[in-house]
């Protein structure tokens, strides 16, 4: 009796522990985010990759856009833990992301150029396990898009893909407010049409009382797809950032971070099947 008891202590114990290092701070994401970039800095520069491993791995489960130097610093750390492929991909896209203004952008092209080596003086450990891993997201691609086209009814990847793209657009159109009236035309709405290499993004705005229409349209050809965005709570809004210009918000959603997320997979799916049409 004695044992289970103090079994049952330990399991607690065990738990409120775990709990605890799940989220250290009552922070805001985004302030959260900037403290534990600060932590990984400083255990990079103490060369305790294991730690700064931790770290990274925290920044993942917060549900924030990424800062452009984590790519470099995670690299760093699966560089020095004799990942190597995987490392010479996040530094590659530091240098896409940051650009020649970029803190580490010398260093990262040298390491680059090391992790290329590394990976030559080894082709059958470590160049399969980056062909494995390359396969394993390709399958992961495969079935998301398999999904959407069962979904929709169509054996289009595009059409599959741009008409979820919509179904999320218009069921999370940007007000402003917590409370939606469906019958109120009110905010912000967008619509996507695609062609062979553009997306064409139509917005209507109620913001200022009559409607106003402006349309935008973005070629795909040498965009980076991956696509950044972010979420604020005092603005009751998310946001997609412009894959032409990653600085710059693009689309204007209500605060909903798991659409939000979803939108900038669906597109980043979207621009990286355009491309390999081109």
């Amino acid at each position: 009796m004695s044992s289970t008891v103090n079994m049952c202590r330990f399991s607690v114990l065990f738990f409120l522990f775990l709990s605890f290092f799940a989220k250290a701070t009552d922070l805001p994401p985004e302030h959260e985010s900037a403290r534990l970039m600060l932590s990984l800095a400083s255990y990079v520069e103490q060369k305790n990759w294991r730690k700064a491993e931790l770290q990274i791995k925290a920044l993942s489960d917060l549900k924030t856009s990424s800062p452009t130097e984590l790519y470099y610093f995670s690299g760093l750390v699966h560089f020095h833990l004799n990942r190597y492929v995987k490392a010479q991909k996040l530094f590659e896209r530091y240098v896409i992301e940051a650009g020649k203004g970029g803190k580490y952008y010398s260093s990262a092209l040298q390491l680059i150029t090391a992790a290329d080596e590394e990976v030559k003086s080894s082709p059958v450990e470590k160049v399969d396990v980056g062909v494995q891993s390359i396969e394993r997201i390709k399958q992961k691609s495969d079935g998301y898009i398999k999904s959407l086209k069962a979904l929709y009814l169509t054996n289009s990847p595009i059409d599959a893909l741009s008409l979820q793209i919509n179904s999320l657009l218009a069921s999370n159109s940007y007000t402003g407010s917590r409370l939606k009236k469906t019958k109120q035309k009110k905010g912000i709405i967008y619509s996507l049409s695609v062609t062979s290499n553009s997306l064409m993004l139509q917005e209507k705005s109620y913001i200022k009382g009559l409607p106003t229409l402006k349309a935008n349209n973005l070629n795909v050809n040498g965009l980076d797809p991956f696509i950044k965005y972010d979420c604020s709570k005092t603005e009751l809004a998310c946001w997609l950032y412009d894959p032409a210009n990653n600085h710059q918000r693009w689309i204007k959603i209500d605060h909903d971070e798991m659409v939000v997320k979803e939108l900038a997979k669906a597109f980043t799916k979207l621009i990286q099947t355009l491309q390999k049409t081109i």
